[in-house]
């Protein structure tokens, strides 16, 4: 095959971008294993000797699957045989893989903030409806993302691996701004809640304002690379740059957001929530308090659960 002048710049430029991509999600990759690796004592502490709850399936789901996404990602950029047309399957694989992670986080989210509400029935609906338009929106724009994606039909001697052509930013953008627009509207719910229970949040219930505060803070850190992403997939070449933030937000939100259950067990560990709320009356032709209600609510927030004893 011969290689004209035009040819070889893209071929240059490719290679360039293609490494940069590969630098980034390797950095992200090896960040993930040592977090890992740190924080697996903590986990087999605080998380293999607890009752099987759906919050602790959904950290191990996500733990660990992350841990598989990895080593797809890893397998597909280290096969320098794969070229043009073979890339695809894989590419579409892992593609797929990045949303999956991303659904497991997003059900995290979702789950938290239905917890910090006290398990509200009709807080429950909307989440889920919310939950499964987000994933429609996703999954519709991603079978559009892949379809669009070409790569660079190279000598197989050459042995350079799979380069994107092009790929729709814009599909891109859409998928990214939906899941943005997803965690802001979960978290602004959580906001509110917080609001509404402004006096426990001010008091000693410590683990109550760590689940709070954590739920910002991953919410703050996401929406960085959410935005990050949007403005890559609108303004970069379509050279497989877009592809730049992809990885480190995956992996990131997978991190962070099973960082927040470990954190939670850890705190629940040193602390009993119980939170009682009491109404109390005068009883003015009598001249004594009459005590008309004792509620006592333990909150298990480490299991995203709630126990209510009147």
């Amino acid at each position: 095959m011969s290689l004209t002048p035009e040819r070889v710049a893209v071929l240059i430029d490719a290679i360039g971008v293609n490494k940069i991509v590969d630098y980034a999600a390797v950095a992200t990759i090896t960040v993930v294993w040592a977090d890992h690796m740190h924080t697996l004592p903590l986990e087999i502490k605080h998380m293999w000797t607890r009752r099987i709850t759906f919050a602790k399936v959904l950290y191990f789901l996500t733990r660990y699957y992350l841990l598989v996404h990895s080593m797809l990602w890893v397998t597909y950029h280290a096969n320098e045989d794969l070229t043009g047309k073979l890339c695809e399957f894989p590419f579409a694989r892992n593609s797929v893989s990045s949303q999956v992670t991303l659904v497991l986080c997003e059900a995290i989210s979702y789950i938290r903030v239905y917890a910090f509400s006290g398990r509200n029935k009709w807080l429950l609906a909307f989440l889920s409806v919310g939950f499964v338009a987000v994933n429609v929106v996703t999954f519709y724009y991603l079978q559009r993302f892949i379809k669009s994606v070409s790569f660079l039909d190279l000598p197989p001697d050459a042995r350079l691996g799979c380069f994107p052509g092009k790929a729709d930013g814009f599909a891109l953008t859409v998928i990214e701004s939906t899941l943005l627009l997803s965690l802001t509207i979960a978290t602004l719910i959580m906001i509110c809640i917080a609001i509404r229970r402004r006096r426990v949040m001010g008091g000693k219930n410590r683990l109550l304002q760590i689940f709070y505060q954590d739920g910002i803070f991953y919410f703050i850190s996401i929406s960085i690379l959410a935005v990050m992403n949007i403005f890559i997939f609108l303004l970069a070449p379509g050279n497989g740059i877009q592809l730049l933030v992809v990885q480190p937000q995956v992996h990131f939100s997978a991190l962070l957001a099973t960082r927040m259950l470990l954190h939670l067990r850890e705190w629940s560990a040193k602390q009993s929530v119980v939170m009682i709320t009491t109404e109390v009356t005068l009883d003015a032709p009598n001249l004594h308090f009459r005590k008309s209600k004792l509620t006592t609510e333990a909150y298990a927030l480490s299991d995203f659960t709630v126990y209510t004893q009147k």
